[in-house]
């Protein structure tokens, strides 16, 4: 469900964890880490969008089935 639509700018963040003392190795793999975690897990607004719409169809199918079904129950309680 995730889209490529996140951006990471891996580069700018090892740089910035270099100028923190990290190494480059180390700064490397920790953009590695955090690169694949926002692709594999963080929902954009265009998937929260895509969700929304499948709710709201499936919310407008069952009230369609809903107003279509006879109030048999209604009719049972009743007699």
């Amino acid at each position: 469900m995730t889209s490529p639509a996140i951006t990471f700018d891996r580069l700018a963040y090892i740089g910035r964890l270099k100028e923190a003392g990290f190494d480059d190795k180390q700064a490397r793999a920790q953009a590695d880490a955090l690169d694949a975690a926002l692709r594999d897990s963080v929902a954009t607004k265009a998937d929260l969008r895509e969700s929304e719409l499948r709710l709201e169809a499936k919310i407008e199918t069952t009230a369609a089935h809903r107003d279509r079904r006879p109030h048999s129950r209604a009719v049972k309680f009743m007699k």
